[in-house]
Parts: structure tokens; C-alpha cells; sequence
């Protein structure tokens, strides 16, 4: 019912005349106008300014189209949950992740995933963080697995697991002239003096990428100035071209898995502690998250927590 009073709504707003509507709606005029009249007697306020040639909607008429969207969008969800119920949960999820992280963790996730839940299709969308908030608000994907930051407020998002941010450097750099790296490593990491990091050439993904985002917080918080910015944005492709000398990365620790470079990097830091952020698994807020959803982010917390082959080397957390 709600869904009907709502569409009888729009429909004058976007007709502008009654007599339209009403013959947009297949009814009489005097039907709807009679409809009208109820509505906003119940209601309360005017919805439409009549004076008007054509009419058009109120506030109060503009908030009741706005919060009538939400309500017919819970009862649509609530619909959609319960004939999955009966349908014994066979139904469709699309999942949003970016490029690096799907190749690492996706095989590990989908398998266990599958297992669990082999009537559900999952479809996944490559792309990047600044893509899946414009995606999970227009419908497009159910579900993100990203980095923070968010910057949508109608996005609500659960942390999966927290990474570190490191900073990748050939071991030839003239920048570590004098330096013991004798222990180092990721759990070892050689804290730098920012200033040594001026004009260096770094490789860097474009913007919109979340790694993107941490390089030039990075970059603003020390007040470092570098020189060359290039391109890459696979973070993997960028860590390999990094331990070969061909500029400095700021990487996730999860870069420095298999497949291994021919020769180790030495693992960097300007923090202390060192720049972390949080993976994080993201959804609209209004459209809420359903029951597959909601057993996909399970699967997927439990995979990249106990999983041996996604445990990162040296990690201490």
C-alpha cells in the first residue's frame, strides 16, 4: 500500500496536473483528487501547492516523497529476505573489491564461501574504493570490500581485518648509506627521517585508489616534497618494480607475500607506530545488510583471520 501511495505521489509531481496523472494512472481524476485529499487530510500538511499552474510539491510534500522511498525500500528488503527464507537462501550477491586484494584473498573467501552456501550466486566487480561508494549507492553492488576512508555518510561499513602501510626501498637506495638493516623486516621496520624522502621518485596509484588517499596523508603529515610521481596501480606491481630500484612505494604489508621479488626490499617506516589502516566491508545504509550479505562478511572475517596462507610474515597484531 505504501508503494502504491508513494507512486500516486510522484506521479502528480511529475504530471504537474491531476487530470494527467489521473490518466497516467488509469484512474478517473476525481478518483485521485479524492485520494489526494484524504492523504493529506491524514497526514496533516499540504502536499501539493494547487495554486500553482502546474502544481507542485510543498516541503512537507518533498519529505514525504523522500522518507517514502526508505519506507518502500525496507519493505521491499523485507520481501526479498523472506522469499529467500522459503527459497531455502538460493539468491544473488554482487561484491565490490579492488583488483590486488581479490587476487590475494577472493580464492580463499569463495571457496569457504561456496562450501557454506552453494545455492548463492556470487558476482564479483573489480574497481576501487571512490567506484564503490558511487556503486553501493546506486545499486550496482551489495557489498565493498575496501580501505577506509569512506567519505559517503549514507555508507555503513565493519572493519575485516587492519594492514600496515609501509614503505618499500631498493636496498641500494643512497638513502640507507650507513644504516643497520641487518634485523630488519616487517615486524623490523627501519624508521626513516622524512627528509631523506624529499625529491625521490615514488610510485603511486591515481587517484581515487585508497592507497592513493594514505600516500599523500603520509605526504602531509611530514610535509615531505617528492620528486617524480609514477603511476601504478596494482600495489603489487608497484612493490615488485620498488624492491627492483625503480622508485619508493608506500605498500599494504600484504604486498610482500608470494609471489616473492627477486630480492627483498628493506621494509620502511616515517611513523611510530607505523601508518595502519582498516579493510573494511561496506554497504548502503538504507538498503541495509541483508542475510547473504551478512554470511559473506562471516565467511569472509573468519578466512583472512585463521587462513595460513593470508597470515602476513612477521606480523605481530
Amino acid at each position: 500500500m505504501d508503494s502504491k501511495k508513494l507512486m500516486y505521489v510522484e506521479t502528480i509531481a511529475q504530471e504537474g496536473n491531476l487530470t494527467k496523472a489521473a490518466k497516467r494512472l488509469y484512474m478517473s481524476q476525481p478518483a485521485l483528487t479524492i485520494f489526494l485529499n484524504k492523504l493529506e487530510a491524514q497526514l496533516g500538511v499540504k502536499l501539493f501547492d494547487r495554486t500553482n499552474n502546474p502544481i507542485r510539491l510543498t516541503f512537507a510534500g518533498e519529505r514525504y516523497v523522500s522518507e517514502m522511498k526508505k519506507i518502500v525500500q525496507i519493505e521491499q528488503n523485507l520481501e526479498k529476505e523472506f522469499k529467500e527464507i522459503a527459497a531455502n537462501q538460493r539468491g544473488r550477491l554482487s561484491v565490490g573489491i579492488g583488483n590486488a586484494r581479490g587476487d590475494y584473498w577472493l580464492p580463499f573467501i569463495m571457496t569457504e564461501f561456496k562450501r557454506q552456501n552453494p545455492n548463492i550466486d556470487v558476482r564479483i566487480v573489480e574497481g576501487r574504493g571512490s567506484q564503490f561508494e558511487e556503486w553501493l549507492l546506486t545499486g550496482k553492488i551489495n557489498l565493498a570490500i575496501t580501505a577506509l576512508p569512506i567519505f559517503s555518510s549514507d555508507i555503513a561499513y565493519e572493519t575485516i581485518s587492519q594492514e600496515i602501510i609501509f614503505l618499500a626501498v631498493n636496498k641500494g637506495n643512497p638513502i640507507l648509506k650507513g644504516m643497520d638493516v641487518s634485523h630488519n623486516g616487517l615486524h623490523h621496520l627501519l624508521r626513516l627521517d622524512p627528509n631523506l624522502l624529499n625529491g625521490q621518485k615514488f610510485l603511486c596509484p591515481s587517484p581515487g585508489h585508497g592507497l592513493y588517499h594514505c600516500t599523500m596523508q603520509i605526504f602531509e603529515r611530514h610535509g615531505i616534497c617528492p620528486g617524480e610521481l609514477e603511476e601504478i596501480n596494482n600495489s603489487d606491481t608497484a612493490y615488485h618494480l620498488a624492491c627492483a630500484g625503480f622508485g619508493l612505494v608506500f605498500t599494504p604489508d600484504s604486498s610482500a607475500t608470494p609471489p616473492y621479488p627477486p630480492e627483498n626490499p628493506v621494509f620502511c617506516t616515517v611513523d611510530d607506530p607505523p601508518y595502519s589502516r582498516k579493510i573494511v566491508a561496506a554497504y548502503n545504509k538504507y538498503v541495509g545488510c541483508s542475510p547473504i550479505a551478512r554470511k559473506f562478511i562471516d565467511v569472509t572475517k573468519n578466512v583472512v583471520s585463521t587462513c595460513p596462507a593470508l597470515q602476513i610474515p612477521g606480523r605481530t597484531d
